[in-house]
């Protein structure tokens, strides 16, 4: 068995590796052969840390454990101590979906907000870098919340800093599902 198919394996994968998801295909290339407990997201052959815990944060949510995509996407998003403002934007934009599969859809539309005030400062754009999963993110909070709920939770968001919106996210409660 080679390490994709020991990967996938060990993401709860049954078939081929060319009928996996798209995301669970990705992971592989990002994070390699797998080891046992939570190291195995931060493992990076061709990609660095974050992008890696960024793979296996969608690879969960993508399976449903909202748990581990939340614990993996808040630990991409602390690799921002390390200057990646790219990788905390999309930890922060995962972590929006990530909320909104849990239902709560203003927290998610709070970050958001965050998330797109800084982007426009800098000019990365997580919907452009991740464009089959980052706008459905949008998309959904639109269709979850109505028109002036989502517009004031937005807001609220395009208010914090980067600071403000790492620390909600640190400080949010667990995500269950």
């Amino acid at each position: 068995m080679n390490a994709a198919s020991r990967w996938h394996k060990a993401l709860g994968w049954r078939g081929s590796l060319a009928s996996a998801p798209p995301n669970w295909r990705i992971s592989t290339i990002a994070c390699g052969e797998p080891e046992p407990g939570p190291a195995t997201a931060s493992r990076a052959s061709t990609a660095s840390p974050a992008s890696a815990l960024w793979i296996s944060a969608k690879v969960a949510l993508d399976r449903g454990d909202l748990a581990t995509a939340a614990e993996r996407a808040r630990a991409a998003v602390a690799v921002h101590r390390g200057g990646d403002v790219t990788s905390t934007l999309t930890g922060i934009h995962l972590m929006a979906g990530i909320l909104d599969a849990a239902g709560r859809h203003r927290e998610a539309a709070t970050l958001l907000g965050g998330c797109d005030a800084i982007c426009d400062q800098i000019g990365f754009f997580p919907e452009r870098m991740d464009p089959a999963d980052a706008p459905r993110v949008v998309a959904g909070l639109r269709e979850r919340l109505s028109g002036p709920e989502f517009a004031e939770a937005y807001a609220a968001g395009r208010g914090l800093g980067l600071a403000d919106v790492i620390e909600k996210i640190g400080a949010s409660e667990p995500v269950r599902r």
